[in-house]
């Protein structure tokens, strides 16, 4: 039986790649649907490049068309202009940052080895040759892992716990602390039967824990800001074999 149902677009924060979107609306509106009214006005959803391209790798004329025509797909989805965008398979480096920042981007995702930051690894402005910054938000690479091939989503209850541990473990008490559990989409039910049940409970668990709050890297951001400095580590070669994906 249906003990609750939870639009789980509604309380985490995802990005929609537009060739998907585009697939959604022709063939599943009511999961579109759902997905368009659980961002809450751009606060969950981050925007995506047009098609599934290793940036670093694509032509600077084709990078900066994908990423416009990314923004130009947010847009129309969600009502607002985007102030975030995934980067596929985060690979980065500041030439693709500096192609965010010019269509307004704020903020993106990235592993916590991507960026060189003293401390707790929480968001931080990353200086670019531009002399302009982009905010980075690293995610926990311990838990992301442990969701995506630790069985964590085997127990929704201890999916919960575990993770509300591992944000708890890693607050001060002189600031607010993000912790971020990164991981594919097609984690919870493709990769993991009922994962995305797991996921649900575990939103339950957090919503019912007093000494944490469940937020979206935007509300998170809108609240408090970056409050460190960081340096992007960038890969010193990239391999051809994963240059575009469709």
């Amino acid at each position: 039986q249906v003990a609750d149902e939870i639009n789980l677009w509604g309380e985490v924060s995802f990005d929609l790649g537009p060739t998907l979107g585009v697939w959604l609306d022709r063939h599943a509106p009511d999961v579109a649907d759902a997905i368009e009214s659980g961002d809450g006005g751009g606060l969950g959803a981050m925007a995506h490049p047009w098609v599934h391209a290793i940036l670093p790798l694509t032509p600077a004329h084709d990078r900066v068309t994908i990423i416009k025509w990314g923004v130009c797909d947010y847009r129309r989805r969600f009502g607002v202009s985007p102030r975030s965008m995934w980067l596929p398979e985060t690979a980065v480096d500041t030439a693709s940052l500096e192609a965010f920042v010019d269509e307004g981007i704020e903020w993106t995702m990235l592993a916590p080895h991507q960026v060189d930051i003293e401390q707790l690894a929480q968001p931080c402005f990353v200086a670019l040759p531009s002399g302009r910054s982009i905010i980075v938000v690293p995610y926990d690479g311990k838990l992301s892992h442990a969701v995506a091939f630790g069985g964590m989503l085997e127990d929704g209850v201890r999916f919960g716990e575990l993770v509300a541990e591992g944000a708890r473990s890693a607050g001060s008490d002189d600031e607010p602390t993000l912790t971020v559990v990164s991981t594919d989409v097609e984690t919870f039910g493709h990769h993991h039967r009922f994962g995305e049940m797991a996921l649900a409970r575990a939103v339950q668990v957090w919503r019912a824990d007093d000494d944490i709050e469940l937020i979206t890297p935007q509300r998170f951001l809108d609240h408090f800001g970056p409050t460190r400095v960081g340096s992007l580590v960038e890969r010193t070669s990239w391999s051809c074999a994963h240059g575009v994906e469709r």
